[in-house]
């Protein structure tokens, strides 16, 4: 993965200009800072988005890239005793690029990470939020974007949200996969990979495709041809394997094309099968 984005930043020449504002604008993307909250108590938690906006044509990067390309890195700076949680990745989509498949992110992506806000933080006293950003954006070439943003948050006796920010944040909240309500397992025979879902007697809604993305890079082709079976109460894909081994565990997203309009169940959700062959899933 690392050889493959070098060649790729290489054709990209020179990282794009540092921006310290709460927008960063490129020619390709534009950057946002965006607090769900127009005030906050101290000792609560405040959810920020980083949201960027692609022009048509150009995409960035999921957690697992596939076969090129880079993630998002985010480095926050924040008053002390204050914390940022890690972001969270929305389901992403499948890429293709001439014979290499790439996952990640066309139109506009908000990636969400929750702050903590110390209680002994002064009421009052503007709580100032900074991210610096490092991201590929991509088309048929790769450009590398540097990014410096800060929003700052006023702090009172009761939170507020920000009414302008709501659509924002519940489709950004839309857009994160919810755990599986099946049961998962897996099977490695080296080779490749069985990952099945079962709802313990009930029935699955009926699937017409389904796609595994999975977290650990190169633990599935991503190129490679993901094949399908569905019986009444089990959904079974069968993965080839990739250049990864594999360690008895696999989680993240299962991506789901199901028949008909309001089927049951979700269209995309998240397993973590843990150490064992099987296991239930849980929140994470």
């Amino acid at each position: 993965m690392v050889f493959a984005a070098t060649l790729v930043l290489a054709g990209g020449g020179e990282a794009g200009s540092i921006s310290s504002a709460s927008v960063h604008k490129a020619p390709e993307a534009v950057t946002r800072l965006v607090s769900e909250m127009a005030s906050v108590r101290p000792g609560e938690r405040l959810t920020i988005a980083i949201e960027q906006t692609l022009l048509p044509g150009w995409h960035t990067y999921w957690k697992n890239p596939g076969d090129s390309g880079e993630a998002i890195q985010v480095d926050w700076t924040l008053p002390q005793a204050a914390q940022a949680g890690a972001i969270s990745w929305p389901v992403p989509e499948r890429i293709s690029e001439g014979p290499i498949m790439t996952y990640g992110y066309e139109g506009t992506v908000r990636f969400l990470s929750e702050i903590s806000v110390p209680a002994a933080w002064r009421a009052g006293e503007p709580f100032p939020v900074s991210a610096d950003l490092l991201f590929l954006v991509c088309s048929e070439i790769c450009i590398p974007v540097q990014a410096s943003l800060t929003v700052t948050v006023a702090t009172g006796p009761a939170s507020h949200a920000d009414q302008a920010a709501k659509p924002q944040f519940a489709a950004a909240r839309e857009s994160l996969p919810p755990a599986c309500p099946w049961t998962a397992a897996v099977e490695g025979d080296g080779r490749s990979l069985r990952l099945t879902l079962s709802a313990d007697g009930d029935d699955l809604p009926a699937v017409e495709s389904a796609y595994f993305f999975a977290e650990t890079w190169g633990l599935v082709e991503h190129a490679g041809r993901q094949e399908i079976t569905a019986a009444e109460d089990k959904l079974i894909l069968d993965l080839p394997g990739g250049d990864a081994p594999y360690a008895g565990t696999l989680s993240d997203v299962v991506a789901l094309n199901t028949a008909g309009e309001g089927g049951r169940g979700p269209s995309a959700c998240r397993i973590d099968t843990g150490a064992e062959t099987k296991a239930r899933n849980t929140e994470s």
